[in-house]
């Protein structure tokens, strides 16, 4: 059955930052377009963090203005274009969810998934899904399309038109495919489009995100060995990046990485591998090492102090997990507050995404004060830690820095400031891979 535009009734399930971009995109497209919220979900996304995403809510509200876009309380019972964005862990709950989409219908449907569950879903559902048409009277075979997130934070809009990657999982001929008309813009631009089977384009997202993943978790070991005996990391990396087998992305040791893609697509390729009898050895030193890498300036504030961190309070610029976006899922400055109020040390923390004077009790296992600037953030403090590269951290006054400190000290974890230029202002800087002293 081909499609007429007309006949394109399109609903985008879920409450996510992916299910408003698509929604809001697929209507500046030009189509209309329905949102839902589609299932519950286990991870943790408020309306507060599609507040960092440059021009989306505008967006929503433009689209919405000019009925290209509705949103409904309940599941829509005259679309046939059903995107599901799920961001939770259940694939019970998501087979109950897509089924309830096709149940009883006899016109073709047509399903996107776009999940953070692991490889096999794609074939899993359409297994359920053949097996409940099996057993009606319709002769429409439904369409199950997987399309992995193409989009990252802080760049979603322009990235959906032009994304690196549009991987598409159908067994459908591409021209044959809904996506073809749905996403045709997006097409016309994407750097690399690749159709593939569901299975397939499951093992590539994840195996991706899990490698760049490991990558990061590799940079982080070596530092913390280079830095063990004296050598110069940043000089070495750098070396390093000059061999086009090795190239420049990723290459940053920090303070651990944050966030839900990275962290799920390393337990997925992990899942993967339970079948060997060693199973994934590097997926799981990934992980460890990536956990250890969230303690590593607690560890150094430590050091510093003597252990002892009596009356102690600091300040922390940066908690979100990365710039440009206002999630803390998984940010290692969860670790860092609590390792600190573990001690009895009072902290300020301070990020520009961070509006509330309050912050969710869930995160942190005691109160801290949220500050609104971040020189506010350092009056009279005993140390700086720098969690989240934001730009403004980079450009900053540090006889300022220096005189609102009770003790001139920074522990970055980010690795944004020079050794030499803390050298001559008198700081002493304790960065991922070096721990130099001013004086």
């Amino acid at each position: 059955m081909t499609l007429t535009s007309s006949s394109h009734k399109v609903n985008v399930y879920g409450e996510s930052l992916e299910a408003k971009t698509i929604a809001a995109c697929l209507a500046k497209s030009g189509f209309f377009v329905g949102i839902t919220e589609g299932l519950s979900c286990d991870i943790n996304y408020h309306e507060k963090y599609l507040a960092s995403e440059p021009g989306l809510n505008q967006l929503l509200e433009d689209m919405s203005a000019v009925g290209q876009l509705n949103h409904y309380s309940r599941k829509r019972s005259d679309a046939n274009i059903h995107w599901v964005v799920y961001k939770g862990k259940s694939s019970d709950s998501l087979i109950k969810f897509i089924l309830s989409l096709v149940r009883g219908k006899t016109e073709k449907q047509h399903i996107i998934l776009t999940t953070s569950l692991g490889i096999g879903t794609h074939e899993t559902i359409k297994l359920e899904v053949d097996l409940l048409l099996s057993r009606s009277e319709s002769n429409e075979r439904h369409e199950i399309i997987t399309i992995p997130t193409f989009f990252r934070e802080g760049t979603a809009i322009s990235d959906f038109y032009a994304p690196q990657l549009l991987l598409i999982g159908t067994e459908e001929v591409p021209s044959n495919t809904i996506v073809s008309t749905l996403l045709s813009d997006t097409l016309g631009n994407a750097r690399e489009t690749r159709f593939m089977e569901g299975v397939d384009v499951e093992v590539v997202n994840n195996a991706i995100s899990a490698f760049l993943a490991m990558r990061v978790s590799f940079i982080n070991e070596l530092s913390t060995l280079l830095e063990s005996r004296n050598a110069n990391f940043m000089s070495i990396i750098d070396a390093m990046s000059c061999d086009p087998r090795f190239g420049k992305n990723y290459n940053q040791a920090g303070c651990g990485f944050g966030g839900v893609a990275l962290q799920e697509a390393v337990v997925n390729i992990q899942n993967l591998f339970k079948g060997f009898d060693s199973g994934s050895l590097m997926m799981q030193a990934t992980l460890d090492i990536n956990e250890d890498q969230k303690d590593i300036l607690f560890r150094k504030f430590w050091r510093y102090f003597e252990s002892d961190l009596s009356n102690k309070k600091v300040a922390i610029w940066g908690a979100t997990f990365r710039p440009d976006t206002s999630s803390l899922i998984n940010s290692p400055a969860i670790n860092l507050v609590n390792a600190l109020i573990s001690e009895s040390v009072e902290v300020n923390l301070y990020d520009p995404m961070i509006k509330s004077s309050k912050l969710d009790a869930e995160l942190f296992d005691g109160s801290i004060n949220v500050s609104f600037s971040k020189y506010e953030a350092i009056k009279g403090v005993d140390a700086l830690f720098i969690v989240t590269d934001w730009d403004e951290f980079k450009d900053v006054d540090f006889e300022l820095i220096k005189s609102n400190l009770n003790n001139p000290v920074i522990f970055d974890g980010r690795n944004i400031y020079e050794i030499q230029k803390m050298n001559q202002v008198g700081i002493t800087y304790f960065g991922i891979g070096c721990n130099n002293y001013s004086n």
